[in-house]
């Protein structure tokens, strides 16, 4: 396996190029770069270099959801994608109008877990509070986000460590695990 250490000034434009030359299509996980094209990415302060792969997420514009291909630290994991998310947005991504709801407020999700083949976040009281419109966008960038790059059957949410009531696509009250169904109507696209 080749892998290229890159400083960080470096590494943006290389991951940039990148990402410009992988295509993404519409399977149920994200496409990943083979293991001869990972990079990893590393500044020259911490000493720590830090693998990262493509993958992709779904950001808010309006009142859909849209794809986009970010980096995600390596291994996935639902807490490395929900990082993703809460990472802020390119000048691309806000030149088209695109938004995170994580970006905006990072401590709505407290952490995130894979138990067995059900991805657990942990929401805070801060997404209890949110408005029930912008909890469905939240839920189903969230949702959609981890379907497309992790092999799951179900998203929980949970406050406390007890199962949260939340909204589907059409405002409706689900009290079970999540699916992508719940919130695939919510799918628009940038053109």
């Amino acid at each position: 396996m080749k892998i290229t250490r890159l400083t960080t000034p470096a590494a943006a434009l290389v991951v940039s190029m990148l990402l410009a030359s992988c295509s993404f299509g519409t399977e149920s996980s994200a496409n990943r770069l083979g293991d001869d094209r990972r990079i990893e990415v590393g500044g020259p302060d911490d000493g720590i270099s830090r693998p990262v792969e493509p993958i992709i997420v779904y950001l808010i514009r309006g009142d859909e959801v849209v794809s986009r291909p970010r980096l995600s630290l390596s291994p996935l994991n639902p807490q490395s994608i929900i990082d993703s998310l809460a990472s802020g947005l390119s000048e691309f991504e806000l030149a088209n109008d695109l938004r995170s709801s994580l970006s905006i407020s990072p401590l709505v999700i407290e952490n995130a877990r894979l138990n067995s083949d059900v991805a657990e976040i942990s929401v805070s009281s801060t997404f209890l509070d949110l408005a029930g419109s912008e909890q469905r966008l939240l839920l189903a960038q969230v949702v959609l986000s981890l379907f497309k790059n992790l092999n799951i059957s179900s998203v929980r949410v949970l406050s406390d460590d007890v199962d949260v009531a939340v909204p589907g696509a059409s405002g409706e009250v689900l009290e079970r695990p999540l699916l992508v169904s719940d919130y695939s109507s919510l799918i628009g696209s940038l053109t």
